[in-house]
């Protein structure tokens, strides 16, 4: 339930300017034709206005509210439910900075939480790990982590491949084994050698 009519007005205006700024369902200055008001008066109802650095918003008429809703063929529940949307907090897009530290935390939650089989006892963990000193190859693992072209895509795959091993560990050879036949394949067709193949041909020319 709608608290109050401030509320209610609130996420109707949220609403408004989705539809008319963002998806641009309809434009303001058709809508306001059809309202016979200024269109001015329709920015004014979804996007308020800034005075001495402060941003004030009017009310808006339950009868023009209606023809609004009534020229868009919107329901009042639609309208409240997308409204309320609108209202919630956006989260915020992650950096490529941030997409690597949170694969890096992920790697190190792994290595601290080994994969357990089922039905398999917790045993007692007191020693303190040391990244860097008991595991020198996260330093190359992120070191090709910060390489990979699309973070988001890197921060993906990494997470599918943690998911898989959690579910059936033996399954990401396979996944490994496919990725290797995938590049072989991709160097062939483009005439790419293979460290093997160069190593191969040296042999025979020796």
């Amino acid at each position: 339930m709608v608290k109050n009519m401030e509320d209610e007005i609130k996420i109707f205006r949220a609403w408004l300017r989705k539809i008319v700024k963002e998806d641009k369902t309809i434009k303001g200055n058709v809508l306001a034709k059809r309202i016979e008001i200024p269109a001015t008066r329709i920015s004014y109802y979804h996007s308020g206005r800034v005075d001495n650095g402060v941003r004030t918003y009017p009310m808006i008429p339950f009868e023009i509210r209606e023809k609004i809703l009534d020229i868009t063929n919107t329901p009042s529940e639609e309208m409240m439910r997308i409204g309320r949307e609108e209202l919630r907090p956006k989260a915020t897009p992650l950096s490529g900075e941030d997409i690597i530290k949170l694969i890096e935390g992920e790697v190190t939650k792994q290595i601290k939480e080994p994969i357990k089989n089922p039905g398999e006892k917790e045993k007692p963990n007191n020693s303190v790990l040391n990244i860097e000193n008991d595991h020198p190859a996260l330093k190359e693992h992120y070191r090709l982590l910060r390489q990979f072209p699309d973070h988001e895509k890197a921060l993906e795959l990494h997470s599918l491949a943690v998911d898989l091993t959690k579910i059936e560990p033996g399954e990401i050879d396979k996944v490994i084994n496919f990725i290797r036949e995938r590049i072989e394949f991709q160097k062939a067709i483009k005439g790419i050698a293979s460290p093997e193949n160069d190593r191969n041909q040296d042999l025979k020319n020796a």
